[in-house]
């Protein structure tokens, strides 16, 4: 994985209101302007943070994709203990239009 490519793509999601929106209704157009591999984009719509995180991405912005997409904190935390993406029950119904405090 490309720790840059992930990164810039995290953080720029945490500080655009219009990607988060595009990436809520269509994950893979959103993520077109990035450099992601096949692998980084399954693990980033799967909300698989433990692949994220093993490849080195810091988890504050993990953080940020959780947060944008619902995903209550401990599940969040369980993803990343147990090495499972989160379960499609936890993603929120819809995604949060507002950003994380990191972005503030």
């Amino acid at each position: 994985m490309s720790r840059y490519a992930v990164s810039k793509f995290l953080f720029t999601y945490n500080k655009e209101q219009a990607l988060r929106d595009a990436f809520a209704v269509e994950p893979e157009q959103a993520m077109r302007t990035f450099t992601l591999t096949e692998r980084e984009r399954a693990a980033l719509t799967a909300f698989d943070f433990r692949t994220l995180y093993d490849s080195g991405i810091h988890p504050l912005l993990l953080t940020a994709l959780a947060n944008g997409a619902g995903i209550p904190i401990l599940s969040y935390f369980e993803s990343l203990r147990s090495g499972q993406p989160v379960p499609p029950a936890a993603v929120g119904a819809t995604f949060s239009s507002t950003p994380s405090a990191g972005s503030k």
